[in-house]
This record gives structure tokens, sequence and C-alpha cells, in this order.
């Protein structure tokens, strides 16, 4: 998938590309710097799609700059939905553990948002795509009255 950022003005392109850049590059260290510059580039989302960083991190399958964003996100940035879908969720239904851990150990929160359409959980995501070992671990973690019909 190509990640190309448009903002609603240039200004806006030119200063949160780098962030998106240091992502789809894979080098963590571009990014962890320009979030020293611009700590509100966490949430800065791509317009069409709406996604932050993290989702296009997650995507890309760069745990290690996965681990680091969510390091400095708080519980409500993880609560952000693109596309109807938290983070979480993206990371559930790829079936990456790891980056799944990181994630719920920040927050327990994320763990009751479900998805926009199908209303389904991370841990329903896990399930459905076969993911067994993330389903043994959200099992593990979520909150019985979210495991409930």
């Amino acid at each position: 998938m190509d990640y190309v950022m448009t903002c609603a003005t240039e200004d806006d392109f030119h200063q949160h590309q780098p962030i998106f850049n240091a992502v789809r590059s894979g080098d963590w260290n571009k990014a962890k710097e320009f979030l020293t510059l611009h700590p509100n580039a966490i949430r800065t989302r791509i317009p069409y799609t709406k996604k932050t960083a993290l989702y296009m991190a997650i995507e890309l399958q760069h745990e290690h700059i996965v681990e680091g964003f969510v390091e400095l996100m708080t519980e409500e940035d993880l609560e952000i939905k693109a596309l109807g879908w938290t983070a979480l969720a993206v990371a559930a239904n790829r079936g990456n553990l790891k980056m799944v851990e990181c994630m719920v150990e920040k927050s327990k929160n994320i763990l009751s948002i479900a998805i926009e359409e199908g209303n389904m959980t991370p841990i329903l995501l896990a399930c459905l795509n076969e993911h067994w070992e993330i389903v043994h671990y959200l099992y593990s973690v979520t909150p019985l009255k979210d495991l409930m019909p």
C-alpha cells in the first residue's frame, strides 16, 4: 500500500511528512527525532484514510517503531480509530503478538473497542483469522464482560 500524505494545506504536508517518511523507511531514530520536535505529530492523520503513523507502522510490520510510538502515546491516543479500526484491532487482525502485547500493556481500555463494521473486538478478529496465540493472550487479559455476547 502506498502511503502518500495529503493534508488540507501545503504547510501541514511539509510539517508532518517526515514522520510518515521515517515510518515508511523503518527508521525509528528519524521518527523519534521528529517527534521530539513535534510531539503532537503522534496524532497526525493521513486525511483520506485517517490513519496515523502508528497504523502505518503496524501495516508495514515495523515492530520497533510500533513499540516506540506506543511508549510515547497516551491511552487516549491508542483509542484513535481509522476507517473504524483501532490500532489494536489492526495488529490483532494481522497476527502480530508483540505489537498486540505492547498496546495492551499501555491500555486495557482498548480491549473492548470494537471495529465499526461488524462490531468485532480485537479478540474476535484474531479468532476469525486463526491467530491462536493472540486469541489465547487476549482471552487472558480481556475483561469477562467483554467476552460475553
